[in-house]
């Protein structure tokens, strides 16, 4: 399966996965703020640019994220139910 290296840093890597309409993220360590949006921001315009299926997330050296970050209703958690156009299991 081919890939397209979207971003590449010291804090993550962000694929695309075109034949399996996959976005796919890696954080290599700890990241939050302005980092940490710019991976997911950047992910979420490949997302609908491309009109990718999912999202796959390997967040497994990352750590919980401290209070500043938002992830409430203003936040990039605020996201509940699918986007337009997404269908089958959220």
């Amino acid at each position: 399966m081919s890939q397209t290296t979207i971003i590449e840093t010291d804090y993550a890597t962000v694929w695309y996965h075109p034949e399996a309409g996959i976005v796919h993220h890696e954080f290599h360590r700890f990241i939050h703020g302005d980092q940490f949006r710019g991976v997911l921001e950047k992910g979420l315009e490949i997302f609908k640019q491309y009109g990718a299926k999912k999202w796959l997330s390997d967040d497994r050296k990352n750590s919980a994220l401290p209070r500043p970050t938002p992830v409430g209703a203003e936040g990039l958690g605020a996201r509940c139910s699918p986007p337009a156009g997404i269908t089958g299991r959220w």
